[in-house]
């Protein structure tokens, strides 16, 4: 992925090797999570570089705070505005995390789902899985969507501590690799499947949508094997990544 901008600088600063995630926070900065680390677009255009050794950072979010945190595979990182430095929130979390609207930090390990409260970050809930999550998202709900390893898809709604009964055409899903999951702002989730293109659950009527039906808000001009990766903007932009 390279960067391009209208300014005088060093051109390798545009240049994120492996990008894993990228992410715009309530003040409008733009991070991405990539194999250089983590960079943050300051608003004069400047990128600034964090590393983080040997820990990939695979996902980012953000609390109801503007706490910005990082998710490695076996640590959560957290931003200190003071210092402007990553600091280890979390040692051994384990699991896939995402962030409940109310703030609460859930991570999806492979044998339990966990809670971390938003106050201190302990464990205030914890539930067992019969099942390896191989990628876990939270929806504006509060639901907790997580792929299996393999095929499969589990929602975990973070409100009523239950799991959810398979909505209606969930079988499409079943017998497919989910890739990547996405909220799609205050219309659905988006799901990238390996080869079978994308899916849309949409909350107003709990239906899901089918690209191969051409029945998304979007289109694309690439075949289905063809899709990568799926990344969201601050304004619901759908951004597609392709072989």
């Amino acid at each position: 992925y390279r960067h391009y901008l209208n300014v005088e600088s060093d051109n390798e600063k545009g240049f994120f090797p492996e990008v894993y995630d990228i992410f715009s926070d309530s003040k409008g900065r733009l991070w991405v999570a990539s194999g250089n680390g983590v960079d943050l677009m300051e608003f004069d255009d400047r990128f600034i570089n964090h590393q983080t050794g040997e820990r990939k950072v695979r996902h980012i979010f953000e609390n109801n705070r503007g706490r910005i945190f990082f998710d490695c595979e076996d640590d959560i990182l957290v931003y200190d505005e003071q210092s402007r430095s990553l600091e280890t929130a979390l040692y051994g979390s384990g699991g896939l995390a995402d962030i409940a609207p109310i703030g609460d930090i859930w991570v999806a390990g492979s044998e339990r789902l966990t809670c971390y409260d938003k106050e201190f970050l302990k464990i205030s809930a914890s539930y067992p899985l019969d099942f390896t999550p191989s990628l876990a998202c939270m929806d504006r709900e509060g639901n907790l969507w997580m792929a299996h390893e393999g095929m499969g898809l589990s929602v975990f709604s973070t409100l009523s501590r239950e799991f959810l009964a398979s909505p209606r055409n969930f079988s499409a899903l079943q017998q497919r690799h989910i890739r990547r999951i996405r909220p799609y702002g205050s219309q659905g989730v988006l799901l990238l499947t390996d080869g079978d293109g994308i899916f849309l659950y949409t909350f107003e009527d709990s239906s899901l949508r089918d690209s191969e039906k051409g029945d998304l808000p979007f289109s694309y001009p690439f075949a289905f094997s063809e899709l990568k990766d799926l990344y969201l903007d601050s304004r619901h932009n759908v951004w597609l990544g392709y072989k």
